[in-house]
């Protein structure tokens, strides 16, 4: 009788354990859970108010150095599937730095400079790329995309270096 007993608290023990164990789990995925998302609280902190988004930070002309934007996306250079073509000027000897931000969701952009850059630099989706180059001969020099999209042929720009 006393051997039924001893089984009988066994598997009411068995049991018992089995409930705290679903219950620990339980536990165990709610940390793991509060965990993630204060990481990933912390993480989108430090990425996006934190540092400093370079497609957000101005671009500064200073001294003998001109910085232009150029926003690419699926209306061409600024706009320029519905405007005139951007036009950007530089005096001999100066410091040319042409940023591109890409604001198109679909594909990359580029952009190169005739004589000074002929390769150019892609964008990819949501990506800000800078070139920097001196301006060593005057003349105007067509600013254009080197990698093939949907508009390259509105993606155009002239740099004028007097």
């Amino acid at each position: 009788m006393a051997d039924l007993q001893t089984r009988a608290d066994a598997s009411q023990r068995q049991t018992f354990t089995l409930r705290l164990d679903k219950s620990t789990l339980a536990n165990i995925v709610a940390i793991i859970v509060v965990i993630i998302m204060v990481v990933s609280s912390v993480a989108t902190y430090f990425f996006v108010i934190y540092i400093p988004s370079t497609a957000i930070t101005p671009c500064v002309t200073a001294g003998n150095t001109h910085c232009f934007t150029i926003v690419a996306g699926s209306i061409g250079y600024n706009d320029s599937v519905h405007q005139s073509l951007p036009v950007m000027s530089v005096q001999k000897g100066e410091v040319v730095v042409l940023r591109i931000i890409n604001n198109d969701s679909t594909q990359a952009h580029g952009l190169a400079v005739q004589f000074y850059t002929p390769n150019g630099i892609i964008a990819h989706i949501g990506e800000t790329k800078s070139v920097r180059f001196q301006a060593t001969t005057t003349g105007k020099f067509q600013i254009y995309e080197p990698i093939f999209t949907t508009i390259y042929v509105f993606e155009k720009a002239e740099l004028d270096v007097n």
